[in-house]
């Protein structure tokens, strides 16, 4: 992306007047500035915030900036807007959880639900040996 460019995606947002968090993965060869937004279908938008990516020296370098929206978010279908408002730069991801709770399921026991792959609360799958809050056969559990 460049100065001024932007995207947009429908989006579906599932939980109501909960509170987000964003993980933009990112590169910038001079630095860039770029802003999200929600559009309601009323033509309403809403700001999710501006990241400020610093020089990451090459667009093959990334760099992960993390934020939470001040803003709850109502449920429905929306349209995600990013708008890069100054530089240039790659993005490789933009991730949103539900930073208000953690909706886990169960804690890990002795029982079957102790198979399988695991993977962290953004979807990355990890090691055996991760500690903390952890997805396992499709149900959040806490590994200790």
């Amino acid at each position: 992306m460049d100065n001024s460019d932007w995207a947009e995606y429908l989006v579906d947002v599932t939980l109501s007047n909960n509170k987000y968090s964003y993980e933009l993965t990112a590169s910038s060869v001079g630095g860039a500035s770029v802003s999200m937004a929600l559009i309601d279908s009323d033509g309403k938008e809403l700001s999710l915030g501006t990241a400020n990516i610093t020089s990451t020296g090459s667009l093959d370098t990334y760099q992960v900036k993390t934020n939470k929206i001040r803003n709850k978010l109502n449920e429905g279908k929306k349209t995600l807007r990013i708008t890069l408002k100054s530089g240039s730069c790659n993005i490789a991801s933009l991730n949103f959880t539900n930073s208000e709770s953690t909706g886990i399921d169960e804690l890990e026991g002795n029982d079957a639900a102790n198979t399988g792959d695991i993977y962290n609360l953004s979807g990355q799958k990890v090691a055996a040996d991760y500690k903390g809050i952890v997805i396992r056969n499709g149900k959040k559990v806490v590994v200790r």
